[in-house]
This record gives structure tokens, C-alpha cells and sequence, in this order.
């Protein structure tokens, strides 16, 4: 019954970024502080805050549930460890990215 629910969580993390990239744009345009996200779509049009916010929510609630997931079945083999690592740091990007584009489409920057 877990395995079930870590594949749903994961999902609800990977599918979005399968077809929007919303993580990966973001980081993308941060890292290289440029406006131009590798990878057009409409969630990069700044009319779109909500529907953006709405779909690193989406990732940030996946991210959160695969990694206590994770860290609830950790057993002594390394991918379970590389796992949880993995899935807790990423469920602290989406984090991050999801405020940032909260606060900044609150203030109508973004």
C-alpha cells in the first residue's frame, strides 16, 4: 500500500515538471539570473502567477509526501538513503519556489 502512495506522490511532483518544467525554470532563471527560462510555456508569462503558484503547491504537497515517505521506510540499503536525501532536498527547492512565487506575484513582480 505505501509503494502505491510513494508512486502518487511522485506523480504529483513529476508530471507537472514533465509538462510545464515549472522547478526547472524557475532554478534555471535564478541560477543564471536571466528572464529567459530554458523551456517556454504558460506558466512563464507573468499573467499566470496563480496558475504557477497553483502548480509548485501541486510538486511542494508531492515533494513533502514522498519524502516522509521515504524517511518512514528508510532501510540500510543506499538507494533508500540517497532517496530520502534526494526527495527532502527537493521538497526544500519547491518550497522555496513556491514562496517566491507567491510573494512575488503578490507584489507584482513576478
Amino acid at each position: 500500500m505505501q509503494k502505491i502512495w510513494l508512486w502518487v506522490f511522485g506523480g504529483m511532483f513529476v508530471v507537472p515538471e514533465i509538462l510545464w518544467s515549472p522547478v526547472s525554470n524557475l532554478c534555471y532563471e535564478l541560477i543564471n539570473n536571466t528572464g529567459n527560462p530554458y523551456r517556454a510555456n504558460f506558466l512563464t508569462i507573468s499573467d499566470n502567477i496563480i496558475w504557477l503558484a497553483w502548480i509548485l503547491f501541486l510538486q511542494l504537497l508531492g515533494s513533502i509526501c514522498f519524502a516522509v515517505l521515504m524517511w518512514k521506510n528508510v532501510k540500510k540499503s543506499h538507494y533508500f538513503w540517497f532517496g530520502a536525501v534526494f526527495s527532502t532536498l527537493l521538497a526544500l527547492v519547491s518550497f522555496s519556489l513556491f514562496y517566491l512565487s507567491i510573494t512575488l506575484g503578490i507584489h507584482g513582480i513576478g
